[in-house]
């Protein structure tokens, strides 16, 4: 009975280890009918930034500055961040909160393209 138990702990503590915890939002567009996936957005605490990642061409875009805005994740952070991320087939949505000027974001993940507009909320 002791090996058993000590075994189970021993499993639990290993998979325990493989578990990243480096990220603060992962999501793919995964799609129920097609079950297939063509990107991931990520952020990471390290980085304010939100990564998207496309599984074909294995390339990796960082998205920092808010289009037009004039607002920057990595420059503004920790007064501005990405906040109520949403990931769908079109790109990633997401809300950049800004004291002064919040903002509501579209990457558009295959014309490697973002734009902000204003939500009228400070």
């Amino acid at each position: 009975m002791k090996r058993l138990i000590c075994a189970i702990a021993l499993i639990s503590s290993s998979a325990m280890a493989n578990v990243n915890t480096d990220y603060r939002f992962y999501a793919t567009d995964y799609s129920l009918d097609t079950q297939k996936e063509r990107f991931a957005a990520y952020m990471i605490k390290s980085d304010p930034c939100i990564t998207v990642k496309m599984f074909k061409s294995n390339e990796t875009m960082r998205y920092c500055k808010l289009g037009d805005s004039g607002l920057d994740l990595e420059r503004d952070t920790p007064t501005v961040y990405a906040g109520w991320v949403n990931v769908d087939s079109s790109g990633v949505r997401f809300i950049a909160a800004a004291p002064w000027n919040e903002q509501k974001c579209h990457i558009n993940v295959h014309n490697k393209t973002i734009n902000c507009s204003p939500t009228g909320h400070n």
